[in-house]
């Protein structure tokens, strides 16, 4: 399933609304992907983790984000040590960061011709 961060209905609806929607049968595995994680908003955030924590058995999820909050880390470190089914000292939640560098991304730019200002 696809959640999109800054989807309209966030404004209208709690994200485990949505997420219960797209997302309706927890018996089943299933791979989530949360992109524009950075575009909500920290009740949605931790709306988020708790929904996580319910289901994280079956569940394999995604974040993407282009930046990272201050909080952001207690969420994922409350993940890691409140979640069922999630053994202590396990890599199934993880943070991975990158960056890309200025001569890649003005590699890119040149390449789709685009402008690179310095």
């Amino acid at each position: 399933a696809f959640i999109d961060g800054s989807d309209d209905r966030l404004v209208d609806m709690a994200l485990r609304e949505i997420l219960d929607l797209e997302l309706p049968d927890s018996s089943k595995f299933l791979f989530l992907i949360v992109d524009e994680f950075h575009m909500l908003n920290e009740y949605h955030k931790r709306d988020l983790f708790e929904w996580l924590q319910d289901r994280s058995k079956r569940l394999q999820v995604l974040l993407i984000a282009n930046r990272k909050d201050s909080r952001d880390e207690e969420l994922m470190c409350t993940l890691r040590t409140q979640a069922s089914g999630i053994p202590q000292n396990s890599q199934r939640v993880r943070t991975i960061t990158t960056r890309l560098s200025a001569t890649l991304l003005k590699e890119v730019m040149q390449q789709y011709n685009t402008k690179y200002m310095k």
